[in-house]
């Protein structure tokens, strides 16, 4: 059976083969659309370990070498849930603050939480991201720190919204071996 993550995350492959626009960047060959948006509204959506099979059976189905993604999650994701999980003691002095904003240059490049009405709403804005290759993990990651606030703020309710400014797949490794 295939998990949730894996399912929406070929969901949105799917999307950009079929709405991308073809492009060349820096000699790849690549399909892209720009300022790509997709939500989850799904209560027993987050279930971390769950989420971590989907992903290590994508990478395995699709001939993704994971083990560079893994290193990638223990070394960037390691600094991205320290900074968040600092953000979480904003709520310590409001349930109802706007200022729960992680912000960095990295491709996860902003994570904002609010909570209103008992849904804890989670806004992640990518710089970009290669769909295939790396959405998953990062999707892994945003959802495990959803998780973790949710149990800190004791709220069962969440609406997740993803922004990617660039989401791609890359066709064509390179351009020029063709």
């Amino acid at each position: 059976m295939m998990g949730k993550l894996k399912n929406i995350i070929e969901e949105q492959i799917e999307i950009v083969r079929r709405n991308g626009v073809p492009v060349i960047v820096n000699k790849q060959g690549t399909i892209e659309i720009l300022n790509y948006s997709f939500n989850y509204l799904d209560d027993d959506f987050i279930n971390t370990e769950e989420n971590y099979i989907d992903m290590l059976e994508y990478y395995k189905e699709n001939n993704i070498n994971y083990e560079e993604i893994l290193k990638l999650e223990k070394d960037e994701y390691a600094k991205i849930t320290e900074g968040v999980v600092e953000t979480f003691k904003k709520f310590d002095e409001d349930i109802n603050t706007r200022q729960a904003i992680w912000v960095s240059p990295w491709c996860i490049s902003m994570i904002h939480f609010i909570v209103r009405n008992n849904i804890l709403h989670c806004f992640v804005k990518l710089r970009s991201s290669d769909v295939v290759k790396l959405l998953i993990s990062d999707m892994r990651l945003i959802l495990e720190l959803v998780r973790k606030l949710q149990e800190k703020l004791n709220i069962k309710n969440v609406f997740v919204n993803v922004n990617i400014d660039s989401a791609h797949i890359i066709v064509i490794e390179d351009i020029t071996k063709i």
